[in-house]
């Protein structure tokens, strides 16, 4: 609840808060849990601006930034023989 307030990983925390309603739904309760759960359906699946006006502006683009980073950071070679070394047969 506090992430889609604060509009932080909006799609993510309206899968869960949905998956949430949806067991409320099925034990029983009568509330507005249907509706709830209709929104944040639209949210998860409609989701091009849910997180337009949130904080997940700022802080997404910096984490797929810092991701790429990590992921595609050159790995060398380890050489398996040193120079001026000769094998022994």
């Amino acid at each position: 609840g506090l992430a889609l307030l604060l509009g932080i990983f909006t799609k993510w925390a309206a899968f869960w808060g949905g998956l949430m309603n949806l067991a409320f739904l099925l034990a029983g309760s009568t509330s507005a849990n249907g509706y709830m759960l209709t929104m944040e359906v639209a949210m998860v699946f409609g989701g091009l601006g849910v997180s337009f006006y949130g904080l997940d502006t700022i802080v997404l683009p910096y984490l797929r930034k810092l991701l790429s980073e990590r992921t595609h950071r050159a790995v060398r070679p380890t050489p398996t023989l040193k120079p001026g070394s000769a094998a022994v047969h």
